[in-house]
């Protein structure tokens, strides 16, 4: 854990614009499975914050990492002020039986939805933050309000039975659901930080990502970035079947028109943040201070809100956000790990809602027809996407090695392997075949006029 930055930088930073005539009493690193430095702030006041801090220098980041704390804080205020709008549109709409419905801006006009899950209470406040270093904190930063619950991985009691496992499951589903039916407000493909940010700077906005106008060359621009990683770094991978493959069934991408939220990481362990309204306990030391000040006032009763006490056996445990909000793309909804992991049953109920569902070719997965697009080549989009989260795990282990680097390394690669077979398998369409939109070069091929300086700037920045 690295040591926090001393009180009296924290205080002149938030006394310069936010919190004047207060005083900061603490600053604590909490421990995190973040790249990114955590530190708990407590103010005078009694305010509890969180500051984060960019990944210390000696940590070797991969491309998409690099601007990790300005894309969390685009990403986080563009969702908060997106939703804000969308419930101000209901309020002032609320008359007669549209009352309390929300229409989503997904391009539907016939499919309304409750605003549910509240996304309002499971995405974080950003308080302040800055893209550029400071004086005071050497360090791009961002606070945010503290955040309530433990990531699932860390939890005291170990795994979850299988009854409280599929209620995590369906509430995680259903957010990601809920964030999938929030799309680019520029109608473009590519990083959420980039595509938000390049309606304000036209020309300021490279560093964060590749942002297009298909989600074809939105996604070779990411799987490109992962593989010159690897490149950069000397790593062992069939490059030339994982780009062969891609150019192969590249068609199947054009099949997504509709640029949807995803937060790629969303469903992952170490992401989700679970809380029990009812019990303060089994919550980790380092992460108690983040949920010091969160009292409930509904202790014993339903998890839901109902105030009725939950039936014996029903899960009381209730997902309250993430823990990192950081990588998140204007894309498929099924570019999130958790389908190329193997979404559990409970997951898949939670994202398909009541829809109608397909199932996919390849991998047998039912999926929901109202969010993910074009059913029929689900498959083997899924089967890209496999490659590129299994690329991902292999050249991360070369970048920063664990103690156990080794065995994940070997997995991955196992991973890698069979599911380029089972690409090697699926026939091409004669009928169908990929062709880029007139004007618009693959960022493989874009030229890069200055090589030197950080490596996610040059020309067209990759993630």
């Amino acid at each position: 854990m690295c040591r926090p930055p001393p009180e009296e930088s924290v205080r002149a930073v938030l006394d310069r614009t936010l919190l004047p005539h207060i005083s900061v009493e603490k600053v604590q690193g909490i421990f995190s499975l973040r790249l990114p430095r955590i530190y708990d702030v407590t103010t005078s006041n009694g305010r509890a914050l969180q500051l984060v801090l960019e990944p210390p220098a000696m940590l070797r980041l991969l491309r998409f990492e690099r601007p990790m704390v300005e894309a969390e804080t685009v990403a986080v205020r563009w969702i908060r002020e997106t939703v804000e709008e969308e419930e101000a549109d209901v309020t002032s709409a609320a008359s007669g039986a549209r009352k309390g419905a929300l229409l989503t801006k997904t391009g539907s006009h016939d499919d309304p939805e409750p605003l549910e899950p509240d996304l309002l209470s499971l995405v974080p406040t950003l308080v302040q933050s800055s893209p550029y270093p400071t004086n005071e904190l050497k360090s791009a930063y961002a606070f945010f309000e503290s955040v309530r619950g433990t990531p699932l991985s860390l939890l005291p009691s170990g795994p979850l039975s299988p009854p409280d496992r599929r209620h995590v499951d369906k509430q995680t589903g259903r957010l990601l659901r809920r964030l999938a039916r929030l799309t680019s407000p520029t109608g473009k493909f590519g990083p959420v930080a980039a595509a938000v940010a390049a309606r304000s700077a036209p020309d300021g906005y490279q560093h964060l990502g590749v942002v297009t106008d298909t989600w074809a060359v939105a996604f070779q621009s990411v799987l490109e970035g992962i593989l010159r990683d690897g490149e950069d770094m000397g790593v062992t991978i069939p490059y030339a079947a994982v780009r062969r493959n891609f150019r192969r069934f590249s068609y199947a991408l054009d099949s997504v028109a509709v640029p949807r939220l995803v937060v790629v990481n969303g469903a992952e362990e170490g992401n989700v943040l679970v809380h029990d309204p009812g019990s303060r306990k089994g919550v980790p030391d380092e992460l108690e201070s983040a949920t010091k000040d969160d009292t409930s006032d509904t202790a014993g009763a339903a998890a839901d809100g109902s105030g009725e006490v939950k039936a014996p056996g029903v899960s009381s445990l209730e997902v309250s956000g993430l823990l990192d909000w950081s990588n998140c793309v204007f894309g498929d909804p099924l570019l999130a790990s958790v389908f190329a992991d193997g979404a559990s049953d409970g997951f898949l109920e939670g994202f398909n809602g009541t829809d109608a569902v397909a199932e996919t070719s390849t991998l047998g997965l039912r999926i929901s027809r109202t969010i993910v697009e074009g059913t029929d080549t689900a498959g083997v989009r899924l089967l890209l996407y496999q490659v590129y989260h299994a690329v991902i795990c292999v050249v991360k282990e070369f970048y920063r090695p664990r103690v156990d680097s080794s065995r994940r390394e070997l997995e991955a690669r196992k991973r890698l392997n069979e599911v380029l077979a089972k690409l090697g398998e699926v026939h091409d369409d004669p009928k169908r075949s990929h062709q880029r939109p007139s004007g618009e070069m693959s960022p493989a091929k874009r030229i890069k006029p200055n090589q030197e300086g950080p490596v996610g700037r040059m020309g067209v920045t990759l993630q």
